[in-house]
């Protein structure tokens, strides 16, 4: 198997360099008083098998809730679809996608939300390309919201679903991934692939709703 040059490594470099503001960003899309202050040019001049790319071994969290919304999002962004082409049709999502969930691990925080990213983040671009992206400090992966759960005890109303899919499923589970990597990366516009939601539930909505009308097709495919 051919070495890779990860961005992983890149970022871990620049740790420093990340900014001080601690705006909180969620599986919906909430991110508050976003400041990115730096920006970094990637030399990465590898064109890799997607295959090569697949590091279930960097990633803290290893359920299989988890593991299987990781190996579902990697393989629908490494087969050549219209899901693919919306985040960028390269391998440089694949890249983002490991280091975004390589950040995450487990919390208790408020039922009704899946994910929840936080602290200060970076922006980076890929100088071959244009290939843009940003990156947060860590996220949490909720244990009693949607992505684990349906209730958070047996008296308490349901979690919210994610789309057209009820929670703790594994299509809502992958939907609330592919969500978050599309608040991290920048399209052709020079704006991100969805807005930020702020605190606004419409707002979020939409968002899935363009994210599962791109990868809708190829979710409803997991078996």
């Amino acid at each position: 198997m051919r070495h890779v040059t990860f961005l992983l490594a890149l970022t871990l470099a620049i740790s420093s360099s990340v900014s001080n503001n601690r705006p909180t960003f969620t599986d919906a899309g909430e991110i508050s008083e976003p400041l990115a202050r730096t920006s970094v040019e990637s030399t990465d001049v590898v064109v890799p098998d997607p295959l090569t790319l697949f590091k279930p071994e960097a990633l803290s969290i290893k359920d299989r809730e988890f593991m299987t919304a990781y190996r579902d999002g990697f393989t629908i962004l490494s087969t050549d679809n219209n899901c693919r082409r919306f985040y960028g049709g390269t391998s440089d999502p694949l890249k983002v996608f490991n280091q975004m969930l390589a950040r995450f691990s487990r919390s208790y925080i408020d039922s009704t939300m899946g994910i929840q990213m936080m602290g200060g983040y970076s922006n980076f671009m890929n100088s071959l390309n244009g290939f843009s992206y940003r990156l947060f400090a860590k996220g949490i992966i909720n244990r009693w919201g949607p992505f684990y759960k349906q209730k958070r005890l047996n008296s308490a109303a349901y979690a919210p679903g994610r789309g057209s899919y009820p929670p703790n499923t594994r299509k809502a589970r992958v939907l609330m991934f592919l969500h978050e990597l599309a608040h991290l990366i920048k399209g052709t516009n020079g704006r991100w692939l969805i807005p930020d939601d702020g605190f606004d539930y419409d707002q979020s909505r939409r968002n899935t709703e363009l994210v599962e009308k791109q990868c809708g097709e190829y979710i409803q495919k997991l078996e």
